[in-house]
């Protein structure tokens, strides 16, 4: 059993987020347990998980002293479980872990230490990260951060997972709380969001020890399979792009391709008018790539811009059809 709960709060808040994952989440708990820093409290986030979760988690809070469960009500996804976790945190730090990762035994004491050695405004440290099937058990690739300091313009210059996922970051409590809320209507990418937003007035400090064992598998694969998950990439892009329509022609060449893919993606579903705008807006940043040139030629006819986003989309469907389901809400977007 772990050590009793004291009165004082303890040094870090661990929060393992799951969703339906009942027979393997428990992988993860026990990562967490496993630290060698002993410090922390856990909390198991359920968003509202439909197999027997809720019986595995009840048994794990009965038998640890430092762990609490909650569960909501209704699945929120994953902005709202980040949100509900930070709420109910009592530590100084703050560190999620999805519920098919794993941390390595030293990951918590690596990231306590990289603050101490950093300065005052330093709200996020992250690490090392070693890529797995989780079909074979094989190794597939290492990520490894290199951003550290003032990185506010170098992240919002970059579209892609720069701070590494979820699992790999630790942040401190009060400047999660200053940031505010992670948004709860983005359906995907609410993670590298609300890092940026952190960054504009907080230091990174990147870990190049490796720290996280992150798990692929064939039910947590993010692909775009239906309209409807176009429509949900839309959504979050549009969010993403407003949240910095102040700063994001600053980085104009991020921008165009921020604003290409938004045209990629309504062409996808036949929305021809909307697609050219976008591509109009892009081409006033930066010169369009020859993807965006091409999806430009084929909106210039509606009906042959609609013939050809039928035939893509046809395409697509059936390719996806011989692939993986996606992910469910509450553990889609996390990753």
């Amino acid at each position: 059993m772990s050590p009793a709960k004291s009165a004082s709060p303890p040094l870090v808040t661990a929060v393992v987020r799951t969703y339906n994952r009942a027979d393997g989440f428990g992988r993860s708990v026990d990562t967490v347990l496993q630290q060698s820093f002993r410090d922390f409290e856990l909390i198991i986030m359920d968003d509202c998980s439909r197999d027997h979760t809720a019986e595995r988690a009840r048994a794990y809070e009965q038998a640890h002293d430092n762990i609490r469960y909650i569960r909501h009500e209704t699945n929120r996804g994953p902005g709202a479980a980040f949100n509900t976790a930070i709420a109910a945190a009592r530590g100084r730090y703050i560190a999620f872990l999805d519920d098919d990762d794993l941390w390595r035994p030293d990951k918590l004491e690596n990231q306590l230490r990289a603050f101490a050695e950093a300065d005052d405004r330093t709200a996020l440290v992250n690490c090392g990260v070693q890529y797995w099937d989780g079909e074979t058990d094989t190794p597939l690739h290492t990520w490894i951060p290199t951003m550290s300091g003032d990185v506010y313009w170098q992240a919002l210059g970059s579209s892609g997972h720069i701070f590494g996922p979820p699992s790999a970051v630790m942040m401190e409590l009060e400047a999660v709380r200053r940031t505010g809320p992670f948004r709860e209507d983005m359906p995907r990418g609410c993670c590298q969001q609300y890092y940026r937003r952190l960054a504009r007035e907080f230091r990174i400090r990147a870990m190049e020890r490796i720290g996280v064992d992150y798990y692929y598998h064939k039910d947590a694969i993010t692909y775009v399979a239906s309209r409807a998950d176009v429509r949900k990439d839309i959504v979050s892009r549009r969010i993403r792009l407003d949240t910095f329509a102040e700063d994001m022609p600053k980085v104009p060449e991020t921008y165009a391709r921020e604003l290409g893919k938004m045209a990629e993606l309504h062409f996808r579903i036949g929305e021809i008018a909307e697609a050219r705008a976008y591509l109009r807006q892009a081409a006033g940043y930066a010169s369009l790539t020859r993807r965006e040139r091409t999806i430009g030629l084929l909106c210039t006819i509606n009906a042959a811009g609609r013939l050809a986003s039928a035939l893509l989309w046809k395409g697509r469907e059936l390719r996806s059809a011989m692939k993986a389901p996606s992910a469910p809400q509450g553990t889609e977007a996390g990753k």
